[in-house]
């Protein structure tokens, strides 16, 4: 997951967050719930996002 601080207490993520519906795929402008770590890492892969 990477934060970034925006100085007006505002913060901006992107990443992968697991949750117990499966996983949530951030980007700085989508969103997008996965059932699958590999098919959330995939749609992040596509927009740019490299996850650990």
């Amino acid at each position: 997951m990477q934060t970034i601080n925006q100085g007006n207490n505002e913060l901006i993520s992107r990443g992968l967050v697991q949750n117990e519906n499966g996983y949530l795929a951030l980007t700085f402008s989508q969103s997008k719930q996965f059932k699958s770590r590999s098919a959330a890492v995939k749609w992040l892969a596509k927009r740019g996002v490299a996850v650990k």
